[in-house]
């Protein structure tokens, strides 16, 4: 007679377990936040830079050249950018385009976006050119791949200056 009791009990036991288990999903649908809560565990997507994000955004932007410092205040981002012989000038335009097409088409706050081209050859890692681009200058960026075209469309709308020893190391 115990046996019996302890089957039915075991059954029992299953049977609530597996009806417990089946509502989960329902209980789900029943709890979903309204509009009014805020989320907790998942990340929300911001079109805003700053210092807490920006690490974050950079990695996501395509480069070819390496990062070497980046800077977030008040609407500017500055960032210095080691060359690569490998890159070549090509890199260069393009890391600068993907850089003005970052700040200011996927960021709703940046005004300016300052880069810094340096030598990686160099002990002190000397300047080699600047970009200062500003959100004012242009409205939208044309879809360029040709080096030439990247380095005309840069040179015309932003503020683009070389070194000599840009001119002395790098061609187009």
């Amino acid at each position: 007679m115990k046996w019996l009791s302890a089957v039915l009990t075991t059954s029992l036991v299953t049977a609530m377990l597996a009806l417990f288990l089946s509502l989960i999903p329902e209980w789900d649908r029943m709890n979903r936040m309204d509009e009014n809560e805020l989320t907790v565990f998942r990340q929300a997507s911001s079109d805003k830079l700053s210092d807490h994000n920006l690490v974050d955004k950079l990695t996501r932007v395509k480069l070819k050249l390496p990062i070497q410092r980046a800077e977030w205040k008040n609407g500017v981002l500055s960032i210095d950018l080691v060359y690569d012989t490998e890159a070549g000038s090509a890199g260069v335009y393009q890391d600068l385009y993907e850089l003005a097409s970052f700040g200011f088409q996927s960021q709703t706050n940046v005004t300016q976006v300052r880069v810094r081209v340096v030598d990686s050859a160099s002990r002190r890692g000397e300047l080699l050119a600047t970009m200062d681009a500003r959100k004012e200058d242009t409205d939208t960026l044309p879809a360029l791949t040709n080096v030439n075209q990247l380095a005309g469309f840069l040179e015309s709308t932003y503020r683009v200056a070389y070194t000599s020893q840009w001119k002395g190391r790098v061609t187009r």
